[in-house]
């Protein structure tokens, strides 16, 4: 931290000369210093340890305003953050009034505090960049840092990311919509949406239409909690139906390095790298979705969705 003053770092040391007066009146709370203690909270964190990162905009109208609330709020991280054994960094821009904090501890104790932070009106704008199981700290001891930039504590979501395993599902699913302009319509919406919210969650992977039956094959690719909670909440989207995992595997590397979703030409698509493919194309009848000569098919509906999309966004 350089030595500038800024009303974030004014703040925190309004914040620490808080935290300071109340330690001389109040008794010692938190841990007294038992090794034991110390080494069953590393071997919880190891299993349920969480690194989670939002953003958001301060409900304030001046600096002095900031500065106070800032200061409450650094109050809080530096009072009772120790007792949850959650840890973090903290960054405030003083043009926009916008905060992004990570906060790193014990899963259930970060998800609760977010929760509280996401409830609070005195945050506008909140929004979740990531929320990751993680093995290990990112931040010594606890409470709260303040960072000296906004790219120092975003960086942060991108080694949590390499601390999980990547999870590499595919599904397919039927869509609700009775006619294929309906379709498409539903299609380019759920695109536009994970353009802008899969990167936020390192989740890359590819998308595929049946335009004839509008079955939909999926490939969702990325850290594993993230691609897990996304599946949940893509089988409960009323735009589709029947969604059945083909294949859920964990990878060394990404096969999609850009995050987002990517739409192909299934025309050359390896299916067979799927599991289940080769077993689902056997069958015949209704269940019979994605033979092999529906392939040119497919990535006809492709290109037109693709064109579709691209005219949607001129």
């Amino acid at each position: 931290m350089s030595s500038e003053e800024t009303v974030a770092s004014l703040a925190r040391l309004e914040a620490l000369a808080a935290v300071e007066a109340r330690n001389d009146t109040e008794p010692a709370q938190g841990h007294t210093g038992a090794p034991a203690q110390a080494e069953d909270a590393d071997t919880e964190f190891r299993k349920h340890g969480c690194r989670l990162g939002y953003s958001s905009v301060l409900a304030v109208k001046s600096v002095d305003e900031a500065q106070s609330l800032l200061a409450h709020i650094f109050t809080v991280a530096l009072t009772l953050n120790p007792l949850k054994e959650i840890g973090g960094m903290l960054f405030y821009d003083e043009n926009t009034n916008a905060i992004v904090q990570v906060l790193e501890g014990p899963a259930v104790a970060v998800r609760d505090l977010y929760q509280k932070i996401a409830a609070d009106t005195r945050h506008t704008s909140v929004k979740l960049l990531w929320d990751l199981d993680v093995t290990s700290r990112n931040f010594d001891g606890f409470g709260m840092k303040l960072g000296g930039s906004m790219a120092e504590v975003l960086r942060d979501g991108d080694v949590a990311d390499d601390q999980q395993e990547l999870l590499k599902l595919a599904y397919i699913s039927q869509l609700t919509a009775k006619r294929r302009e309906a379709a498409y319509a539903d299609l380019q919406s759920i695109l536009q949406s994970a353009i802008f919210t899969n990167p936020k969650l390192h989740i890359g992977g590819a998308l595929f239409l049946n335009p004839r039956s509008l079955h939909v094959l999926q490939v969702l690719e990325g850290p594993q909690r993230n691609v897990r909670a996304l599946y949940e909440k893509i089988a409960q989207d009323g735009r589709h139906t029947s969604c059945k995992v083909l294949s859920e595997e964990v990878v060394a590397a990404r096969s999609y390095e850009q995050w987002g979703m990517l739409q192909g030409d299934a025309s050359n698509a390896d299916w067979s790298s799927l599991r289940g493919w080769n077993d689902a194309r056997r069958r015949r009848g209704r269940d019979n979705v994605l033979e092999a000569d529906d392939a040119c098919a497919v990535g006809e509906g492709l290109r037109e969705l693709g064109a579709k999309t691209s005219q949607g966004d001129a």
